[in-house]
Parts: C-alpha cells; sequence; structure tokens
C-alpha cells in the first residue's frame, strides 16, 4: 500500500510541477505586455504551457475585438502571423466574447455551426477537426486539433485559466496605454495630468519621503474607503496589512533610493472600513514637484484571489476523492476475499453447535460463532466504507443497534479511560434502516468524541440515551469534552470539513453519516457550548409494525419438512461442506459441483428442487451456468440461488438485476439459510 501511495504521491506532484510551470510561463509573458506586438510571446509562452501540460493540440491562437472587427494572432511551430480586420459578426469568436461563454466544436468536418471550416484549414494549410476558444474580457483564447474531440474538461478548465490570466494582462495593457497616452500630456498641463489620473479606473497614488501620500485619484478613494482629505499627508504604510508591512517598506525605501527593485508585485491592504483586500500593484520611481516620488496604480484582485484559493482547495479534495476511491477498491477487494473463509467459519461453528450436548463446547464454539460474526460486522463495514454495498433497509431494534456499535468501539472507549452510561427507554424501540449503515452514523459521533474527551481531559462520561418523541425515535450522544465553537457547529456536517491536523481527518465522517441518516428521512443535529460538551441527536422515524420483529425475532427457524434433492455448486470447498452438512443434518440428499460444467454432468442425470450457484467461479461460471439452465432446462430457473461475496461489482449487479433470481450475500450462516428454505417453499418447521 505505502508503494502505491508513493507513486500516487509522485504522480501528484509531477502534475502539480507541470501546471506551476505552465502558469508561470504564462504569467511571466503576460506581465510583460507592453503593447499589442507583445501578444506573440504570450501566445509562445502559452504554445509552451499547454506542451508542458500535454495537451494535445495542433494550434493556438489569440483574437482580440476591435468593435465590429478582430484581430488573430496565430502561432504554431515555426509559424506565427497575424490576420486583421475580420468581421466579428455571426462568428464563434463573438458568441463566445459576448456571452463570457466556452465555445467547443468537437469536429467542425461533421458540424460547422459557423461556416469557420475553410477559413481555418485554409489559415493553418492543414485539415483541422475540433476548435476551442475560450472567452476572456477582450476576446478569446482559442486551440485547435487535427484530431475530433481532441479536449478534455480538465483541458478546457487550464484554458479558462490561462483566460483570466489574459484577462488581467490585457486590462493592464489598457490601463498602461492609458496612463502612458495621458502621461505624455502631463508636461503640458498639470490640470491635464488630474484628468488622466481621476478618469483611470485603476488606483493611482504617489507618495514621497518614506511613504507620505501626496496624490490619489478617485479610484483610490473608492477601492480604500478613505477620502483624499482623510489619506493626503499620511503614510501610506498605515493602510498595509501587517502580513506584508515589512517588505512592502523595505521595497519602497529601496526605490525612493533609485535602486532596482521588482515593480510588480500583489499585497493585502486594510480598507477603512478594517476589511482586509488584495491588491496588484505596478509601482515605479517618478520625479514629483522636483523631488524624487513614488508612481504606484493598483486593482483589486480580491475576488480572483479567493477564486484561486477555491480552485486549490478543490484541487485538494479531488485528489482525496481519488485516493479514497484508490483505498475503496482495495477494501472492497480485500474484504470479498474475506467472505467465503467467514462463510466456512460461521457456518461450521453454528452446526457444530446443533450437533453437540456437551455444553463446555457449545460455548466454546458460540465464542468461536460470536468472534467470527463480529469478523463478518467488521467486512460489512469496511464494504460501506467503500460504498461497495446497497442500501438494505429492514426492522431493527435500536436498543440492540446501539449496544453492537458500542460493543464495537468498547476496546478504543476503554483504552481512552471513556465511561459509557446507557440510558434506554423500558420498552423496545424499533426503527426502519440500514443497519451497517446506521451503525456508520453512529459509530462516526461515538469515535469524534471519544477523541474529543480523551485530548482534552485524558478521559470523560459518554452518555447513549433513546428517546420516543411523537413519531420519531431520537438517540442522544452526549459527551463532557470541550465543546464545539459556534462557527465549526454551522459547517461540522460539510463535506471535506474537518478541524483536525493534516493527515488526521478527510472531513467526510460526519458529513457521510449525515447523508446516511437523511437517506433514512430522518435529521441530525449538534448542541454544544464551550466548555460543556456536545450532544449529538440522530433523529429516525419510528417503525409502523414492531410485532413483525418481534415474532421475526423470537419466531423459530422455518425450514419444509419434506426431504429435498440440493446441488451445491461452488468452488470453494469449504462453502460447499458447510452446506452439505447442514443439509445433511435437515435429512436433505445434496450433490455437490465446483464449477458449472460439473453441474450440468449432475443436471442431466437427476432432479433438484433448489440449486445454490456461485457466480464467480473457475472454469463455467455462474452466469455461463444460467444461460444455459435458461436455454435447455427453463423450468429449473425458479429453483436457482445465487450466493456469491461480491454482489457490488458493477457486472454482479447487472447480471443479477438481468436474471432476477435470489441472491445469497457471503458470509451467510444456518439462519439465513432457514430463511432462504422458508421463502422458497413458504413450510414451517424446526430444529
Amino acid at each position: 500500500i505505502s508503494t502505491w501511495e508513493d507513486v500516487t504521491d509522485q504522480v501528484a506532484r509531477e502534475r502539480n510541477g507541470r501546471l506551476r510551470e505552465a502558469v508561470d510561463l504564462v504569467q511571466e509573458a503576460v506581465l510583460e505586455l507592453k503593447e499589442a506586438q507583445d501578444v506573440d510571446r504570450v501566445l509562445e509562452a502559452i504554445h509552451q504551457a499547454l506542451k508542458v501540460l500535454r495537451i494535445p493540440f495542433s494550434h493556438a491562437s489569440v483574437q482580440v475585438v476591435e468593435g465590429d472587427q478582430f484581430i488573430a494572432y496565430f502561432f504554431s511551430e515555426g509559424c506565427r502571423f497575424v490576420v486583421s480586420h475580420i468581421p466579428l459578426a455571426g462568428t464563434a469568436v463573438e458568441e463566445a466574447w459576448r456571452e463570457q461563454k466556452v465555445l467547443y466544436r468537437k469536429d467542425i468536418e461533421t458540424e460547422d455551426v459557423y461556416g469557420e471550416k475553410e477559413l481555418i484549414q485554409r489559415a493553418w494549410k492543414e485539415p483541422i477537426r475540433s476548435v476551442l476558444d475560450v472567452p476572456f474580457s477582450y476576446g478569446t483564447l482559442a486551440i485547435n486539433s487535427s484530431q475530433p474531440n481532441a479536449f478534455s474538461e480538465e483541458d478546457i478548465t487550464i484554458l479558462q485559466g490561462f483566460a483570466r490570466v489574459l484577462s488581467v494582462g490585457f486590462t493592464r495593457l489598457e490601463d498602461l496605454r492609458k496612463l502612458e497616452a495621458r502621461v505624455r500630456e502631463l508636461t503640458e498641463s498639470e490640470e491635464r495630468y488630474r484628468s488622466l489620473m481621476e478618469g483611470l479606473l485603476v488606483g493611482v497614488y504617489i507618495v514621497q519621503d518614506g511613504g507620505r501620500v501626496r496624490f490619489v485619484n478617485r479610484a483610490f478613494e473608492e477601492l480604500t474607503g478613505y477620502s483624499r482629505d482623510e489619506i493626503v499627508g499620511r503614510n501610506i504604510l498605515d493602510l498595509i496589512s501587517p502580513k506584508d508591512l515589512p517588505i512592502v517598506r523595505e521595497r519602497m525605501l529601496r526605490r525612493e533610493r533609485g535602486e532596482d527593485v521588482v515593480p510588480h508585485y500583489t499585497l493585502r491592504f486594510i480598507r477603512k472600513d478594517g476589511e482586509e483586500r488584495w491588491v496588484e500593484i505596478y509601482a515605479a520611481r517618478i520625479s514629483y514637484e522636483g523631488r524624487p516620488a513614488i508612481l504606484g496604480n493598483f486593482i483589486d484582485i480580491t475576488e480572483r484571489k479567493r477564486l484561486e484559493e477555491e480552485r486549490e482547495q478543490l484541487r485538494e479534495r479531488l485528489m482525496q476523492s481519488e485516493k479514497l476511491a484508490s483505498i475503496g477498491e482495495l477494501v472492497a477487494g480485500v474484504a470479498h476475499e474475506l467472505n467465503n473463509p467467514l462463510t466456512t467459519v460461521v457456518g461450521f461453528a453454528d452446526l457444530a453447535i446443533r450437533r453437540t450436548s456437551d455444553e463446555g463446547l457449545r460455548s466454546q464454539l458460540r465464542y468461536i460463532l460470536q468472534e467470527a460474526q463480529r469478523a463478518a460486522r467488521i467486512v460489512q463495514n469496511l464494504l460501506t466504507f467503500a460504498r461497495k454495498r446497497p442500501l438494505e433497509k429492514k426492522l431493527l431494534n435500536l436498543k440492540k443497534l446501539l449496544d453492537g456499535v458500542l460493543e464495537l468501539r468498547a476496546y478504543e472507549l476503554r483504552t481512552a479511560n471513556i465511561e459509557v452510561v446507557r440510558i434506554y427507554t423500558p420498552e423496545p424501540v424499533f426503527v426502519f434502516g440500514d443497519l451497517v449503515q446506521l451503525q456508520q452514523v453512529f459509530i462516526n459521533i461515538i469515535a469524534n468524541a471519544e477523541q474529543a474527551m480523551h485530548e482534552a481531559h485524558g478521559g470523560g462520561k459518554l452518555t447513549v440515551q433513546t428517546e420516543v418523541q411523537g413519531d420519531r425515535a431520537l438517540v442522544h450522544i452526549q459527551d463532557d469534552g470541550p465543546g464545539i465553537p459556534r462557527d465549526v457547529q454551522r459547517r461540522i456536517f460539510e463535506p471535506f470539513f474537518t478541524t483536525k491536523g493534516v493527515g488526521r481527518g478527510t472531513g467526510l465522517g460526519l458529513s457521510v453519516a449525515y447523508g446516511i441518516v437523511r437517506e433514512h428521512e430522518g435529521e441530525i443535529w449538534v448542541e454544544s457550548e464551550p466548555g460543556m460538551g456536545a450532544r449529538f441527536t440522530v433523529a429516525l422515524p419510528l417503525a409502523k409494525c414492531e410485532e413483525e420483529v418481534v415474532a421475526a425475532e423470537e419466531g423459530k427457524e422455518a425450514v419444509p419438512e419434506r426431504k429435498l434433492q440440493v446441488l451445491v455448486v461452488d468452488d470453494e470447498p469449504g462453502i460447499r461442506g458447510f452446506i452439505r452438512e447442514y443439509f445433511a443434518y435437515l435429512g436433505y440428499t445434496v450433490d455437490e459441483a465446483e464449477e458449472g460444467g460439473k453441474a450440468l454432468e449432475l443436471l442431466r442425470e437427476g432432479e433438484y428442487d433448489i440449486i445454490l450457484s456461485d457466480i464467480k467461479m473457475p472454469g463455467m461460471d455462474g452466469r455461463e451456468f444460467f444461460r444455459w439452465i435458461k436455454e435447455h432446462r427453463p423450468e429449473l430457473i425458479p429453483r436457482v440461488v445465487f450466493i456469491t461475496g461480491d454482489v457490488m461489482h458493477p457486472e454482479t449487479q447487472n447480471f443479477l438485476r438481468e436474471v432476477r433470481v435470489p441472491c445469497l450475500r457471503k458470509p451467510f450462516g444456518i439462519g439465513d439459510l432457514n430463511e432462504l428454505l422458508r421463502k422458497f417453499f413458504g413450510e414451517e418447521g424446526g430444529s
């Protein structure tokens, strides 16, 4: 497992490394944009970035909209050219740009919606099949391929990221154009200079003497919340977040001294109302009123930063989900392999108890059976974790369910010095639900409470209480731990939300519990005050047929009284042996086959009242065996029962849905066989 995780981590690091390298290439080129001709360098950087990311494209281009026309800057290996004055109306560029939506033409050879195939193929002098246009604020970024349907959703997401970078660059380019044009007029008129500053959408400031503000424009006032009268004369460093203050002060002083300092950077500042915002700054040394000064302009990029952080969180969550999926597949495989020996142990232990009158031996056998059934429950919990089992609702005694959960956690609770108090209603309370999934809900809650109490006090008291309230059954789980802050309570059931350190929690436990409870038409909530512990409540609909539960729990084993002819087909000798021994104990005649081919020979020679067959076997498997029965002996179909430990494999699920015959899931015991016989033959008996 560690080797697999090492390989997974290495692949993730390589992918993230390529992504960072690609983004750095594009950002560097965009930040150097000073005039329209620089688009070539940006395209070259995008071309290199796409190659680094191994996106299967042929050519790249940037379309810049100007009025009712657009200019296309084309770039490919060893070839770059510009086409101007292209009419905008009716083109894919117009639709993508005006509606700010991605236009992906998967195959223009078969569907040329915009009549662009001939123009594109003539431009590139080769057949182009798929074209992708991603909008940015001044046009579109496009790539194409000679292959149809060449680009994935991940490719589109990456292009959208590049397009956002382009938007920033072209916005900056546009602002720089305005700024440069107006600055040239500065020598002619101070008034015209001030008009320039006031007309810009970016915040502009001039500082001297270690940061003393001399001038700000209207956009600066709007972005910071300070009026001109409030800010002029103050030190601009007063607005900088303490997190960035040291480096900003150092750069500003060095720039005033005439040293070379990086002109472009991002920082956090504090608005007048106390809100912290991210800005992107471009600063340069100038002469103002005959003395050295710093001219800076900035834009608010808080929203962009938020989106970048969300994207990074999403990437981390996707990686975590992929990791959990891989672990789930492994767990499901291990659980499947355990089901076969567990069936044998459970079956023979139960059978041996029935065959011996030695009470000491029966006691030992019951312990073996109890531990094997406990192992079977653990397997079912593993399958639930791996999401490899269907929802199986049945009538449940809530007290027995909770006692079972506390039994599963008994060792952990004991070693964590947790005292357990049970407060149950005098009368049994029944709910209708999936035993294993509801176990998972309560295990998650109890495990969290146990950890909180142990870390806070080295122990504590856990109270598990049941209550009936109207038509609902309530389970309260109370701890005396440190409590849960209100801001955490609001998010505690969100997927991936966790307050635990790195490597100590996935943030999935309570979100999974929430989903399970909702699937059961119930509710779950938490009540807590800091220092007063926490109480989780799970509310579930009361079962309406408690009598049936009691009858089912107290009922006798139901087995047919007449003698049956049984055929068992399974490649596991232990499972065949258990079924043979128990049915022989009941007086039935049992024939065995380790695969479908041997079973066919037996079918040709005799008749059987019931045919139990595994699905996955070497030689002729259960599917082929059933197809033979359907074709040659269709009258036997109602007598077929499948037994399998792989019920959640997609192929197995599809097959069982198709054939519509009963299925006995491993691990199973004598009670399951009796239940099967009762349903099959509708007879009551005892043993």
